[in-house]
């Protein structure tokens, strides 16, 4: 039982977070006997228990799109999706009992995926076939262990064990599954958890103009200004959007309760213990449906900021003052827009990146800038009655939405699917906190 291996745990194990999974799904290796360990508490035995069952979940749905009846199981996927008039993917798979909630999601955004980076010259291919191709992006590896141990470490349920036994190595637990100090604790030493994209993550975006076209602001508001360039100083931005699972573990460091709760994403929710659950199968998807105060209450919380509409548009744009991340031509294929079903994991798309290496700039989700329409920073937080710039497209919009000259705004309360956000630090910040790169 993967449930042993788990009570097993031992030190050799824990190489990060990515060691966390292994044991709970690495069935083929006889187990080793387990020293003796004090009863567990009813809160880590259905910890446990749940991640087992998450487990065998996705072992289940391994076999079923990678064995000998995969051409069946995709056939059904492709079915249920017919028989629901196009309606979402996932939740008619799950409703029909083909996947579970873990893989579902998943496969829906690669094969959304596969299907827009498809050649429209080439002849079209069915929905089966797009499937086929995105189960080979879900489950990579050759088995089922090894998928989740590298691929899956964003459910909730995995981080929670992260977390408890972080707990347990505050509370004196020993590294060898000793716990002289924590009788409560569970037996096995903590991994080091992946709370925040790592700080490596960020890229200089160094000084230099901005190139403003004389019809910036083709949304709204327009500021009415004439083509303009000004010195942009240096700075550091995220490589990628912020992630669901990013947020998640911030939220659940989120000391202030009542900020917890005002904060939470749209169809996140809080569980008995006041901690948040994100829905699984999205931690690594950019986190969206939340107010500008949860965005900047993220950044500060890691020394960070979000960036300015200027700060923005001169990674996007790089130093010839392109329209698109890539170029002055619209490609298709290049970013996720234009009536998806819903965004991809952050940073996955190839063709969405920056001249200096910042991804889905041009797509994915829209993201939040500290500037108010009339051009002006924001400091702190804005009133709640008044509106913040949103700048990029995503995968609602149309393309012409997703130029670099295209803005828009949203309420500073007001939350949407399609926004999110990214951070930013100055560069003299950045470089003291981290070093130079």
């Amino acid at each position: 039982m993967a449930v042993r291996r788990i009570a097993a745990w031992g030190t050799a194990a824990l190489a990060g977070l990515a060691a966390l999974a292994g044991p709970v799904a690495a069935r083929e290796e006889p187990p080793p006997a387990p020293a003796p360990a004090p009863a567990e508490s009813d809160e880590v035995r259905a910890l446990r228990t749940e991640m087992e069952e998450t487990f065998q979940r996705v072992e289940r749905d391994f076999l079923a799109l990678t064995g000998p009846k995969a051409r069946e199981t995709i056939a059904a996927l492709a079915k249920a999706v017919a028989d629901t008039a196009g309606g979402p993917a996932p939740e008619a798979w799950i409703g029909a009992g083909l996947l579970g909630p873990e893989v579902a999601p998943r496969l829906h955004a690669r094969q959304s995926e596969v299907a827009a980076k498809a050649d429209p010259a080439a002849a079209p291919r069915s929905y089966a076939e797009t499937l086929a191709d995105a189960v080979r992006l879900v489950f990579p590896e050759a088995t089922a262990a090894d998928n989740w141990d590298r691929h899956f470490l964003d459910l909730d349920v995995v981080r929670r064990w992260a977390r408890l036994l972080a707990a347990a190595k505050g509370a004196g637990a020993d590294p060898d599954g000793a716990r002289p100090d924590a009788p409560d604790a569970p037996t096995v030493p903590p991994p080091v958890p992946d709370a925040v994209p790592d700080p490596a993550e960020m890229v200089l975006v160094p000084k230099g103009d901005l190139a403003v076209p004389e019809n910036r602001g083709r949304g709204w508001p327009n500021l009415d200004q004439k083509a303009d360039r000004r010195q942009v100083r240096a700075f550091y931005l995220d490589r990628t959007e912020v992630s669901c699972g990013a947020y998640a573990e911030f939220l659940r460091e989120l000391k202030d309760a009542k900020l917890r709760e005002r904060i939470l994403p749209s169809g996140w929710r809080i569980d008995e213990k006041g901690a948040p659950v994100l829905p699984d199968g999205t931690g690594t998807l950019p986190v969206t449906g939340l107010p500008y105060e949860g965005a900047a209450a993220f950044a500060a919380a890691h020394g960070k900021r979000l960036p300015t509409e200027d700060e923005w548009e001169r990674a996007a744009r790089g130093n010839d003052g392109w329209r698109f991340p890539w170029g002055n031509e619209w490609v298709d294929g290049n970013a996720v827009v234009g009536g998806g079903a819903g965004p991809l994991p952050v940073g996955t798309t190839d063709g969405d990146a920056s001249p200096f290496g910042v991804r889905d700039l041009c797509g994915n989700v829209s993201e939040l800038c500290a500037t108010l329409p009339d051009g002006k920073p924001i400091k702190g937080n804005p009133r709640a009655d008044a509106q913040v710039v949103r700048r990029g497209g995503n995968f609602h919009d149309p393309p012409e939405e997703a130029a670099n000259d295209w803005r828009y705004v949203i309420g500073a309360t007001a939350r949407s699917e399609t926004v999110g956000f990214r951070c930013a630090m100055d560069e003299k910040d950045y470089e003291k906190r981290f070093g130079k790169k």
